[in-house]
C-alpha cells in the first residue's frame, strides 16, 4: 500500500510532505489500521480466554476413576482359536500371572476402558415394573469385568458390594449410581433387577460411582457391570494399579501376554493418564493455537500503537515545542498524546467486543461450563489490552514531554 501510494503522489504534494505538512487523512488511515489491529486482538484474546477457561474446567472434571499409577494393556481375541470358550481359559490362566507382576497392587480387566467411548448399548429397564412413560428409551452401557477391576481403577462403592468370583455363575450385576437413581429414585436398589446383556434378568448386588465413558465434557454414562464369565468379548483391557511409576510394569505385562500367546495382537500399553490426555488433545491444540494467534495479534497491535503515536509525536514536534515555550506542563502534553492514542484503542475495543459476542455463538459448542459472554473473561481481556496500549502510548508521550523547546522549534 505505501509503495502504491508513493507511485501516485504529485511532486508538489511531495514537497509539502517533506516540509512537514502531510495530510491529516494519512494519519487517520494509520489510526484506523491500528484500531483494526486492536479489534482483532480483542476478538482473539476473548475467544482464546473462553477456550482456556473451558479447557481448565474440562481438566477439573472427575473421571470417576483414580488415574494415577494405572497401566492398561489391550488384547484382542479376534484369532479364530479363541472361539468355543478358549477366551475363558486364557483369562483364567493369565490373571494370576498379571497379579504376580512385581509392584502390582491391584489388577483387573474390562471389555471397554473409561473415556475411550461407549460400547454395548442396551435399554435401561427393570423387568419387575413397567417402563417409565417416556417417548425415548434410556440407554445404558454394559461392561464385562473381572472382580478386581473396580479396585484396580479406584471406582468407589456406593452401596452393596463389588462383584466377586462367586458371581461368575450367578446373574448378578453392579450398576452405576445414576442408573440406580433413574430406576429407583431414593429407594434401595440392592436385590432389585435390571435387564442385562441379551435381556437377561440380573440381580443388583452393588452400586458404584459414576465413570466417564466418553469425552470428559459429556455427562457420565449409566453403566451395568457384569462378570466377564457371562460374555466373552472379542477384546479385553487389562488394568494394573502399581505402587509407583506404572510404566515400570509395562514390559512385564507385555512379556506375560507374549509368552502366553506369541500370536496375540498387542497395541502399545498406555497409562490411564495418557488416555485422559489423549481425550483432551484436540481441545488442548485448539486452545493453544488460538492463544498463540492472540499473543501475536496483541504484539502487532502494541507495535502499531507505538508506531502511530511515535509518528504523530514526530509530526507535531514543532507544535510541542511551541506549547512548551508557552509554558505547557509535561503532564498536560502526556495527557494530550495519551488521549489521541487511547481514543483509537477504545474504538477498537468496542468493535472487538461486538465481534466477540458474535463469535461466541460460533464457538458455544466448544465451551464447557463457561458462557460465551463470560463477563470475567471479557473484563480481563479489556484490562490487559488497556495496560498494553497504555504502555505503548506512554513511551512516546514521555519522550515528547522531555523535548527541548529550542530543538523542537528548529525541527524539520
Amino acid at each position: 500500500m505505501p509503495a502504491w501510494r508513493l507511485s501516485r503522489i504529485e511532486p508538489f504534494d511531495s514537497l509539502k510532505a517533506a516540509a512537514g505538512t502531510e495530510a491529516r487523512k494519512k494519519l487517520r488511515l494509520r489510526e484506523a489500521m491500528v484500531g483494526l489491529e486492536v479489534a482483532l486482538s480483542t476478538l482473539l484474546l476473548i475467544v482464546g480466554g473462553l477456550l482456556l477457561v473451558s479447557f481448565y474446567h474440562v481438566l477439573q472434571v472427575d473421571t470417576g476413576v483414580d488415574v494415577a499409577h494405572v497401566m492398561t494393556q489391550d488384547i484382542s481375541f479376534l484369532n479364530p482359536k479363541y472361539a468355543h470358550g478358549y477366551r475363558r481359559e486364557f483369562m483364567e490362566a493369565i490373571l494370576p500371572k498379571v497379579a504376580a507382576i512385581p509392584g502390582a497392587e491391584a489388577i483387573g480387566a474390562v471389555s471397554q476402558l473409561p473415556i475411550i467411548g461407549e460400547d454395548w448399548l442396551d435399554d435401561l429397564e427393570d423387568p419387575d415394573q413397567p417402563p417409565p412413560t417416556t417417548d425415548m428409551a434410556v440407554t445404558v452401557n454394559d461392561r464385562f469385568v473381572t472382580p478386581g477391576y473396580f479396585k484396580a481403577m479406584g471406582i468407589p462403592l456406593i452401596a452393596g458390594r463389588y462383584l466377586d468370583e462367586s458371581d461368575r455363575n450367578q446373574f448378578h450385576v453392579v450398576i452405576s449410581e445414576r442408573a440406580a437413581q433413574y430406576l429407583w429414585l431414593n429407594q434401595n436398589p440392592i436385590g432389585r433387577h435390571v435387564n442385562g446383556a441379551d435381556s437377561r434378568r440380573m440381580e443388583v448386588v452393588g452400586v458404584v460411582g459414576e465413570v466417564r465413558a466418553a469425552a470428559l465434557d459429556q455427562a457420565p454414562t449409566m453403566m451395568i457391570y457384569e462378570h466377564y464369565w457371562h460374555m466373552q468379548p472379542i477384546g479385553m483391557s487389562f488394568v494394573v494399579r502399581t505402587h509407583s511409576d506404572p510404566v515400570a510394569v509395562a514390559e512385564g505385562l507385555r512379556s506375560i501376554f507374549s509368552r502366553a500367546d506369541p500370536e496375540i495382537a498387542l497395541p502399545p500399553a498406555l497409562t490411564m493418564q495418557q488416555i485422559v490426555d489423549a481425550s483432551v488433545a484436540a481441545r488442548r491444540f485448539q486452545t493453544t493455537l488460538i492463544l498463540g494467534f492472540s499473543m501475536v495479534a496483541l504484539l502487532l497491535a502494541s507495535l502499531g500503537i507505538y508506531g502511530v503515536i511515535s509518528f504523530a509525536v514526530a509530526r507535531r514536534t514543532p507544535e510541542i515545542g511551541i506549547r512548551l515555550a508557552l509554558g505547557a506542563r509535561s503532564g498536560e502534553l502526556i495527557a494530550m498524546i495519551l488521549k489521541q492514542g487511547m481514543t483509537t484503542v477504545l474504538v477498537g475495543l468496542v468493535v472487538g467486543l461486538g465481534a466477540s459476542l458474535a463469535a461466541g455463538r460460533l464457538i458455544a459448542g466448544q465451551l464447557y461450563k463457561v458462557s460465551a459472554r463470560d463477563p470475567s473473561t471479557m473484563s480481563a481481556v479489556v484490562v490487559v489490552l488497556l495496560i498494553v496500549a497504555g504502555a505503548a502510548c506512554l513511551i512516546p508521550a514521555r519522550r515528547a514531554a522531555r523535548i527541548d523547546p529550542l530543538a523542537a522549534l528548529r525541527f524539520e
